[in-house]
């Protein structure tokens, strides 16, 4: 394990929630962890880009999202409404998308 990866050892996730998948990634010049996850209390799934919270503590939800939407993993017809941000969760923040019911 690098030290990037060390870096987000300490994400918090939610009991409900099961990561299916995760790796690292660089975007825009900040490291960020793309999980891929299922929760079963709502029955959905979807994708998180993380981001270390001090990293982007000054870049305004719009431009947090316009970020995201630059990653190989965010579908290019992701409308601004379909991402969710939970900022500076234990330093960590977190743009979620693709979000899919079953």
């Amino acid at each position: 394990m690098n030290d990037e990866e060390k870096e987000f050892d300490e994400v918090p996730i939610e009991d409900s929630t099961h990561v299916l998948a995760k790796g690292m990634d660089q975007l825009g010049g900040y490291s960020v962890r793309l999980e891929t996850w299922f929760d079963n209390e709502y029955g959905a799934g979807g994708k998180t880009l993380v981001f270390k919270a001090d990293d982007v503590k000054d870049l305004a939800d719009k431009e947090l999202f316009a970020l995201c939407r630059t990653h190989r993993a965010c579908p290019d017809d992701e409308q601004g409404e379909d991402f969710t941000v939970t900022r500076d969760t234990k330093g960590f923040t977190f743009v979620n998308f693709g979000m899919e019911r079953n």
